[in-house]
């Protein structure tokens, strides 16, 4: 079956896949993370590579990781740089990596997505094994407040190749979103259902993981101009802090 995350990019209904909204993003990464010049980057999960293309223009040594290989194919087809590598990996094997970076960004991160809180965390921790003492992360994971808030929703994208019904339901009894695209190829008039359940974290929570595997100095915006965040009001939260000594 057809991975979640791989049809999102090849849809086009990944958040920001604007060309504006991606240099905004990139812009927020590069000052937010305070990049030297020459920094070495992990970009995981890279999706499509529109970040990573972006940071390697910029001279930075980038590594641009995801588990599927479509994605991949998709980074190397369209978002190829000298600077850039893609690897096609899953977040548990990041040391096979083979390298430290000065800077880790996880944006629309791969945490939540296994089935239990000791898997997440051990995800987590393996995503900062690579990031050097004194090096910075950025991650963005949706906002559980705002999600218990919208509760069960759906949501339909009419697009040139597709048709796309999106229906979401928050369980605030294991704390998971169950997302459900049903989808019509308007070329070939099939029809398909694809499925995904994530572990939604607060801002508490994500805080005291954080900090579990290493991390200080947390901050936490709303979204990539480095507004505040606001309780049940910002549907993401991006974190940036730094590995401590």
């Amino acid at each position: 079956m057809e991975h979640i995350d791989t049809f999102v990019v090849k849809a086009g209904l990944a958040s920001g896949s604007r060309s504006e909204d991606t240099k905004m993003e990139v812009e927020f990464v590069v000052s937010g993370l305070q990049l030297r010049p020459g920094a070495k980057v992990l970009d995981l999960p890279c999706g499509n590579g529109r970040h990573a293309v972006l940071l390697a223009r910029k001279g930075y040594r980038v590594t641009g990781v995801d588990a599927s290989r479509d994605c991949i194919e998709i980074a190397r087809a369209k978002h190829g740089h000298r600077n850039v590598a893609y690897k096609r990996l899953d977040v548990n094997s990041a040391g096979r990596i083979g390298q430290m970076f000065d800077a880790v960004i996880s944006l629309l991160s791969c945490i939540g997505y296994f089935a239990t809180d000791s898997e997440n965390a051990g995800a987590l921790r393996s995503l900062l094994s690579v990031l050097n003492t004194g090096g910075r992360v950025m991650l963005s994971t949706a906002n559980r407040g705002f999600v218990e808030r919208l509760g069960k929703n759906t949501t339909v994208f009419d697009g040139s190749k597709y048709l796309i019904e999106r229906c979401d339901d928050y369980d605030a009894a294991t704390r998971c979103l169950d997302r459900r695209f049903l989808v019509l190829d308007k070329s070939t008039g099939r029809r398909r259902s694809i499925s995904q359940r994530r572990r939604i974290y607060s801002k508490t929570e994500m805080v005291k993981l954080l900090r579990s595997c290493g991390v200080g100095s947390i901050r936490c915006f709303a979204d990539y101009t480095g507004s505040p965040f606001v309780g049940n009001r910002s549907p993401h939260a991006i974190y940036v802090g730094t590995k401590r000594v």
